[in-house]
């Protein structure tokens, strides 16, 4: 609550509390969106058949350590951004 308090009352008032909430939603639905569809790609590359069974645990692993590395990719220069512009200062 101390944060909350300091943040409001350095200047900036309650908008302070939401800077770079526009990034933080673009980064988490970019991020989400890559993930998700790196998933279903290598799970559909990985997989031996086209027929309608689940997908091996290894395949599952593996599509899912490419879906994280994808959301990643995306997601830390958004990220990186974000924090600097929630950091610097207003003035």
């Amino acid at each position: 609550l101390d944060v909350i308090r300091s943040t409001i009352l350095s200047g900036g008032g309650i908008s302070q509390l939401w800077r770079g909430v526009g990034l933080t939603v673009a980064r988490d639905s970019i991020g989400c969106g890559v993930y998700f569809v790196s998933m279903t790609l290598c799970q559909k590359n990985l997989s031996p058949t086209n027929d309608n069974k689940p997908p091996s645990f290894g395949v599952t692993l593996v599509s899912g350590m490419c879906a994280g590395i994808g959301f990643w990719v995306v997601a830390l220069p958004l990220d990186t951004l974000k924090t600097w512009i929630q950091t610097t200062a207003t003035n």
